[in-house]
């Protein structure tokens, strides 16, 4: 849950971490609530201003009572991308990769293709973009 109103700051949502184009952004609106399944989204935030941001954020296991409890409060299960400086987006996005590469080399090995145990066990039956990962927003 947004505790502070930051409409010009976004949760950046990627199904695949290397491409922007799977990228959606949620405004962080004071009081907004959002279910994020983050074993399939990559997720970060980008925040405008030096200002601090508050948000309660909450790990759930998945299963039949979250399921229950998300689709009793009738979601939006999509939600418009928000706008960002495309240049300022382009140059953020190279220092992002170049961060990646730095840290892959650093310990010799891609750290953001580390997976829990569940997903590693789904991986095989459920490749990672298989299916569009679902975004509640209410």
């Amino acid at each position: 849950m947004q505790l502070t109103d930051n409409p010009d700051s976004y949760l950046v949502l990627r199904s695949d971490i290397l491409d922007p184009s799977t990228e959606t952004r949620l405004a962080l609106l004071a009081g907004a609530q959002l279910v994020v399944d983050s074993e399939r989204m990559w997720h970060s935030v980008w925040q405008v201003g030096p200002e601090p941001r508050y948000c309660l954020i909450k790990s759930c296991e998945s299963g039949p009572e979250l399921e229950a409890w998300i689709n009793s409060l009738h979601p939006a299960t999509n939600a418009p991308s928000g706008p960002i400086d495309p240049v300022r987006a382009a140059e953020s996005e190279l220092k992002a990769q170049e961060r990646r590469a730095a840290r892959s080399a650093f310990y010799g090995y891609d750290p953001s293709e580390v997976y829990s145990e569940a997903y590693q066990e789904l991986r095989g039956t459920r490749p990672f973009s298989s299916a569009p990962p679902r975004i509640f927003v209410w």
